[in-house]
Order: structure tokens, then sequence, then C-alpha cells
């Protein structure tokens, strides 16, 4: 029974003595209110949410801010002038305030916006501010926190130009000592230091200082690592994550093990709605366009009242409305994918201003997209700008995005048809047989154009060769030839077929072999790039209406030869 008594005993201090504690830190935040980056990560609001869970589920919690938390340094994205940097590291110490931040380091980057102004915002925080070797009114040299039966010690080492090791040492040695008197059985180093640095320090005070907290720049990545027992641990830029440190302890006090953990603020995370109304919706309109993933501007910026309002950019589209085969819609619909802010307004090309237009800003073909200059200052047209060329205080849709229908400078020829394709263009078969069956009845010319692509394959490079030998030597057996062809273009039969036309494959052989087919397959290619046509199946009609055929039924293609008439120069207005 004495034995149980005593069994009893000896696991109730376990449990008494047996203790955890979790370092939660951020840094090098630079007063990053808002979500950002790639993936839209961060944001105080979210960090709010998570920090509130974490008080509630962890019982031993330390919460400190590194160092880095001033906006307005080289490495803030987000800066913009001195007087809204300030504004924004105000209202971010107001948050942390609020999030009850145990402790807050200082980083060089604090700095960014004057001594005098660093001095100021600490004097008037109520947060406790810590900076062991360079010593500013207002911070303390050191901090002790008591977190149940755990002593914790909070050292800052701050980098400066003025920067001596030997003189920081003698600094570190003096209140690691002191710390050691008062009974502080954890130590926590927050350093601006250099990597090489804070590893030197964590191999020479290994047995002094159990975790160092890094907002120095170097070429070390690894955000968390052991050296020498000491924990070296680096926050995330901008404060996308919350990363801690889980420590748990011995009857004694020492640590027996330690487990790191990182929170990634990402979209999923609720924004926390008392600390969203004691900050600004925005500062500037990129911080509106990151919110609303779209351009807007910032009202009111860097006050409580400020929202983000939709900015929307008219764009003028000059096109045809007559023409029921133009599809200026389809480029709009592309356009939308990357902004969908534009305010698409149509011009029939006959109309007034539309003339003035296409003279000002020499404007050949339709339909055009002309958009303000001013969207060059948008976030979003980096992603965009290649689609562009710049005509004067405008930006005008290249016509490779824009598509070709209308030729304006092009010469008008009468009851013309071009036809481009690639050989293994789908249903070219019978559209070609559609095409050839009404340009005759019509009375049109018909003018086959074939593409090759860049690294064409083998097999298409020498039948298509074989079809403009046969086309000018046999020019009345090459359609036989040609649409026997095309019912299985991948076999090898056409030595067959060339034979029951009656052709000879030795003349073909030779015309291939001489430079006119070179010359012809340069200058289609050269007409192409003219065009803008870089896949079939396309249709120009009378030398200056192209259109994309899909599927066209007789009937359409009948409307598309009766719209082209109407394009004839002197009747085009």
């Amino acid at each position: 029974m004495r034995k149980l008594f005593l069994f009893f005993i000896s696991l109730f201090s376990f449990f008494v003595f047996a203790q955890e504690l979790t370092i939660v830190y951020t840094g090098n935040t630079f007063a990053s209110l808002y979500p950002c980056g790639e993936y839209l990560q961060g944001g105080i609001t979210r960090r709010a949410t998570i920090l509130k869970e974490l008080r509630e589920k962890e019982r031993n919690i330390v919460v400190i801010e590194a160092g880095g938390f001033s906006a307005g340094s080289f490495f803030d994205e987000f800066s913009l002038n001195e007087d809204l940097d300030k504004k924004r590291t105000v209202f971010y110490l107001k948050a942390l305030k609020k999030l009850d931040y145990d402790v807050i380091g200082l980083a060089e980057a604090d700095f960014a916006l004057g001594e005098e102004f660093l001095k100021k915002i600490i004097r008037k925080s109520s947060l406790d501010f810590v900076s062991t070797n360079l010593r500013l009114k207002g911070t303390h040299p050191f901090l002790i926190r008591k977190v149940d039966k755990i002593k914790i010690g909070i050292l800052c080492l701050v980098y400066t130009s003025s920067f001596n090791w030997e003189r920081t040492e003698k600094i570190l040695k003096r209140y690691l000592h002191l710390l050691e008197r008062k009974k502080v059985n954890f130590v926590i180093l927050l350093s601006n230091l250099r990597d090489d640095l804070n590893v030197q320090i964590a191999k020479q005070f290994g047995k002094k200082i159990n975790l160092i907290i890094s907002t120095g720049f170097g070429i070390h990545k690894i955000f968390f690592k052991k050296i020498d027992g000491v924990i070296v641990a680096k926050p995330t830029y901008q404060g996308k994550s919350i990363r801690m440190i889980k420590f748990k302890f011995d009857r004694e006090g020492k640590i027996i093990d330690s487990k790191f953990k990182e929170i990634k603020l990402s979209y999923e995370i609720a924004e926390d709605k008392k600390i969203k109304r004691i900050i600004p919706a925005c500062f500037s309109d990129k911080d509106c366009y990151l919110l609303l993933k779209k351009p807007a501007k910032c009202k009111n910026k860097a006050t409580l009242k400020a929202f983000c309002e939709e900015k929307f950019f008219k764009v003028e589209v000059i096109t045809d409305k007559k023409c029921s085969f133009c599809t200026p819609q389809i480029t709009e619909e592309f356009l939308k994918k990357f902004y969908s802010g534009w305010n698409f307004s149509y011009l029939d090309y006959k109309e007034k201003r539309a003339k003035v237009l296409i003279k000002k800003y020499k404007i050949k073909t339709l339909p055009a997209f002309i958009f303000p200059s001013d969207i060059e200052k948008e976030i979003f047209f980096p992603r965009i700008s290649t689609f562009f060329k710049k005509r004067e205080d405008k930006y005008l849709l290249k016509e490779e995005i824009s598509g070709i229908n209308i030729f304006l400078e092009r010469g008008f020829i009468k009851k013309r048809i071009d036809l481009f394709f690639h050989l293994t263009d789908k249903n070219l078969l019978p559209l070609l047989k559609m095409i050839k069956k009404i340009s005759q009845e019509k009375g049109y010319s018909l003018y086959l154009h074939f593409i090759l692509k860049d690294k064409e394959k083998e097999f298409i490079q020498e039948e298509t060769e074989r079809l403009i030998a046969i086309k000018f030597l046999y020019p009345s057996k090459f359609f036989s030839y040609f649409f026997k062809r095309l019912e299985n273009i991948n076999s090898s039969w056409w030595v067959n077929l060339i034979e029951e036309e009656g052709m000879s494959l030795e003349r073909i052989k030779k015309f291939i072999e001489n430079k006119k087919v070179k010359d012809y397959l340069e200058k289609e290619k050269k007409l192409r790039k003219e065009l803008g046509i870089n896949r079939g199946i396309a249709i120009l009609v009378n030398n200056c209406a192209l259109f994309q055929l899909i599927n066209p039924s007789y009937s359409d293609l009948e409307k598309l030869l009766e719209y082209a008439k109407k394009l004839e120069r002197g009747k085009n207005g």
C-alpha cells in the first residue's frame, strides 16, 4: 500500500513540474496589414483569428514580434511615402497591442523612418520593446516573463551601420550573466544580426541561450535548425504565416522536446472583425487590387473611413456593326480573364468619331481595340503588356490578339476567294468541296494557300510540296488528286494516285527540287504574316474581309460573300 501511495506522489509531482511552453513569433512584417504575395497570404486580421485560437488552446504561450515591424524600409514592398508609411506603422502597432503581443524586438529596418519617429512611437505605445545593445528611451535592455513555473528572459541585438561585434559580445555576456543571476531558466535572443553571427552566438553561448529568433538577412534559407542545442528560427516575410515552437520541460525544468509548426495565413482563415475595425481598409490602389483582385481606387486612404471603389476603363472598339460574322466579343471575353473592369464601347467604322480615330492612330484592320494609356499604371498591366502597341496617347491591341476581320487599306479585288489551311485541319475536305462549288456557281476565283508549321512533320512537308508541284504542272488534275488524297492524308498510297491520274512522278520530283517550290513557300509565309494568319481554316474574300471558318453551311458562305461585296472601296463610306 505504501509503494502505491509513493507512486501516486511521484506521478503527481511529474504532472506538476512537467510543463509545456509555446513560443509564437512573427518578424520582418514591415507593417504588412493586408494579405499579399502571389497567393494572398498573411494579413493582420487573419493573424488575429489564429492567435485567438492558439490562446484558447495552449496553456502557456508567449507571442513575440521579433523586429522589423516598421514600414518604409528597402524591404517594404508596400512603401508609398514617408507620411503614409508612418501612419501604417502606427496602425500596425495598435493592432499588435490589441493582439496582446508580449514582446516587440527592434531591427535595423525599424529606423527607416528616422530615429526620432521610432522613439516617438515607442514612447506613445504601451507595448514592451526590447533592445539590448542599442539603448533607446522607452525600450528595455531585457525582459523577463514568467509563464507558470517557467522564467523566460528575452534579449534583442540590433544591427546598425556602427555595429561592432566585440562591443556587442561584451554586452551580451553581461546580460546573459544577469539573467542567470535572476534564475531565468529559458532565454530567447531576438537577433537582427547576420546568419553567420547567429551561428557563432549559438556555438559560443549554447549553454545560456535556448532560442534565437533571427530577423537578419543572409544566405541561409532554412527557417528552423538546431546548432549545438540552440534552436535558430526565422519568421516569415510580411507575416504571411505564423510560426511557433512548442517546448516540453521535465520536472527539473530542462527541455526534453521541441516541435516546430507553421500556420499559413491563407484565404480560408476568417478575418477578425474587431481588428478589422481598427485598421484602414486600404492605403493605396494596390491594396484594393489585392483585396478585390481587380483594379480599384482607394478612397479616404490611410483613415478608418477608407474604402475601395472598383475602377473601370473605357475601351473603344471600332468594327463593322453590320457584320454578323465579325466576332470582337470573343476578344472581349478573352480580355476579361485578366481584368473584369473593361467598359467596352462599340463604334461603327463609318461613324465620324471612328474615322477620326482610324486616321489618328493609323488603324489598318478591324476590329480595333483602343485603350486609355493610364492602364500602364495598374498592377495587372505587366501581365498583359505584350498584348498592346503604344500609339501616341493610347494603347492599341495587337492584331494577333484582336483578330482581323476587315483590312482597311488592302486593295479590293472583286470576286476573289483565298483559302488558308493546314492539311490536317478538321473537316477540310467537305469544306473545300463546298467552297470550290460556291466559287464556280458565283463566278469567284479560288486561290489555295497551304499553312506549314515551323517544325512541320516530314510527311506533311513532303505532301505539301507535291501538291504545289501538281498545282503548277497539272492544274486540271489538281483537285481530283487533292480530294482523293484528303480522304486519307496519313496513308502512303500517293504514288498510286499519281499514276492513276496519269501524272509523271519524275517530273513532279524534279519540280520539287527546283527553287520555285521553296520560293513559293517563302512567299506564302510572308503573306500569312502580313495577314496575321497563323492557323486555318481562314478565308479572305475580295482581298479585304478575313474570317475563321468553323463548320459553315453553304448558306453561311453565301451570306459571307454577299457581305464582302459591300466592302468595295468607294462603297464603305
